[in-house]
Order: C-alpha cells, then sequence, then structure tokens
C-alpha cells in the first residue's frame, strides 16, 4: 500500500529531480562523454603552455618587468588553473627566457592546440544530441578557429575577474569605492564570463539548431560546477599532499591534467542538460 507521503507537492518534486538526474547520468553514459572529454583534454592541454607562455610575454610588454609578472602571475593563475607553484613559476621563467622565440612558436601553438580541441568537440557534442555533421570541413575549421578565439578572450577575461576578486577579498582595495551590492556583483564577473561563453559554444558547436534558453541552461549548470571545481581543486591542492609523495616532480603535471580532463566533464555535462531541455520541451509543444 502506497504511503500518502508519496503524493505530497514534496515528495512529487523530490521524484521529478530524481527522475531528471537519473535521466542525464544515463545520457552521459549512453553518449560516451568521459571518453569524448579525454579526446578533448588531450587537445587542450596542448594549449596551455603556449597559452602561459603568449601571456606572460603580453603582460610583461605592457608592465615592463616580466620577471616581476611572473612572480605575480604565479599566485594569479592558481587562484584559475590548479598547478603546483614551483611547476608553474619553473615553465613560466623559460618562458620569458625564450620569450622571443616563444611568442611567435607559443601563438601557433595555442592556436592550433584551441583549434583541435574545438574541432573534437564538434563530434562529442553531435553525439550528445544524436546528429549528423553536415557542414563541410572549411566551415568547421573557420569555427573551430573562431571558437579558439573566442574562448582565450572571454578565459583572458574569466581569469582576470577571478584574480581581481581574489585580490579584493585579501586586500580590500576596493572596498571605498565600491559599495556592497557592487562587489557581490564584481565578484559575481568571473560566473557571468564563463556563463557567457558556455552558452555560445552550446549554441555554435553542434550541426544543429539550439535554442537560446536551452543554450544558456545547459550553460548555467556548468558554469556553476566549474566554478565550484576551481574552488575545489585549490582547496585539494592547498590541503592534500599525497600527489608528491607518490608522482614526486610530476605532481603538478598530473593535477593539471585531472582538472583539465573534469573541466571537459563537465562542459559536456552542460551539453546532455541543453540537449535533455530541448527534446523535452518540444515533446510539451
Amino acid at each position: 500500500m502506497q504511503l500518502r507521503s508519496f503524493g505530497t507537492p514534496a515528495a512529487r518534486r523530490l521524484q521529478s529531480a530524481f527522475g531528471y538526474l537519473k535521466r542525464i547520468a544515463n545520457g552521459f553514459s549512453q553518449h560516451h562523454c568521459s571518453v569524448m572529454a579525454c579526446a578533448c583534454s588531450y587537445c587542450a592541454l596542448l594549449s596551455v603552455v603556449p597559452l602561459l607562455a603568449v601571456g606572460i610575454s603580453l603582460f610583461g610588454f605592457v608592465l615592463g618587468n616580466q620577471l616581476q609578472v611572473v612572480d605575480h602571475a604565479v599566485g594569479t593563475i592558481r587562484n584559475f588553473v590548479p598547478i603546483q607553484p614551483v611547476f608553474l613559476k619553473e615553465t613560466l621563467e623559460r618562458a620569458v627566457h625564450y620569450r622571443g622565440t616563444a611568442g611567435l612558436l607559443g601563438g601557433i601553438g595555442l592556436v592550433y592546440g584551441a583549434h583541435q580541441t574545438f574541432m573534437v568537440m564538434q563530434p562529442a557534442m553531435n553525439l550528445v544530441w544524436g546528429v549528423r555533421e553536415n557542414r563541410k570541413w572549411w566551415r568547421r575549421r573557420v569555427l573551430a578557429v573562431t571558437a579558439a578565439v573566442v574562448t582565450l578572450a572571454l578565459l583572458g577575461a574569466d581569469v582576470g575577474f577571478t584574480a581581481m576578486a581574489a585580490f579584493e577579498l585579501h586586500s580590500g582595495f576596493l572596498s571605498l569605492r565600491l559599495a556592497p551590492i557592487s562587489r557581490v556583483a564584481f565578484a559575481l564577473l568571473p560566473l557571468l564570463t564563463t556563463t557567457l561563453l558556455f552558452s555560445w559554444l552550446y549554441s555554435e558547436i553542434p550541426s544543429c539548431q539550439v535554442s537560446g534558453e536551452a543554450a544558456f541552461r545547459g550553460a548555467a549548470t556548468a558554469s556553476v560546477l566549474w566554478e565550484l571545481t576551481k574552488i575545489g581543486f585549490a582547496f585539494f591542492v592547498a590541503k592534500y599532499a599525497g600527489f608528491e609523495s607518490i608522482y614526486g616532480p610530476l605532481s603538478g603535471l598530473v593535477i593539471l591534467v585531472i582538472w583539465v580532463y573534469y573541466s571537459m566533464v563537465i562542459l559536456l555535462l552542460g551539453v546532455e542538460v541543453s540537449a535533455d531541455f530541448q527534446s523535452r520541451h518540444k515533446e510539451l509543444e
């Protein structure tokens, strides 16, 4: 005999939420998103070091002393990417030392690596949406390069907002200049920037028509999870030193690989949310 409590509005909402989560998890598994995230992560990792090299060269050109920029960049980047400080500083110092060559080769490597990342994302997202690729090869390449440029621009803004928010949190430099509500809005800029980026990717990368609302819902979900992942990884790296005892000098690289992989998992999870919302919306029409 069914209990009356299962017929209450709260119980129905709980059952609906459980069914939704189960549906998303089944779709994630059926579409092999874990495997596709590995492929995307491999290409994304190719662009990490070139990005750092180009970024340090540009900041050093603007600010003058590149070695001082490295010291400030180590703390800033670790708020965004969970890399061991020694590993990160050595990488950046080598980039500055060879900045003449690194500026050119790093830029080429960055665009190529990021471009390949979005070439892999196209079949991954098409698999989630259940559509075939019907665009010409040159249009796919142009879209991948465009996505790389847009992503690098918005992620650069996200890095800057994250660093500025962290600096304000610790120093209170802007406390006298911003009202409390404005400071909260300022701290939310990284989340808004990431949501904007993911919404654009979810709308443009798949080879099908994606509604703006569906793209936004998936983007909002992925953005919140991604920001929580950044915080969680930063706490994990600060509190847990087991990686260093197991992997030694490679611990920083291992943490970076894991972080990139889970970032791609979150990205594809957002695609599942978008596809599920759009399919359910069409069924109700």
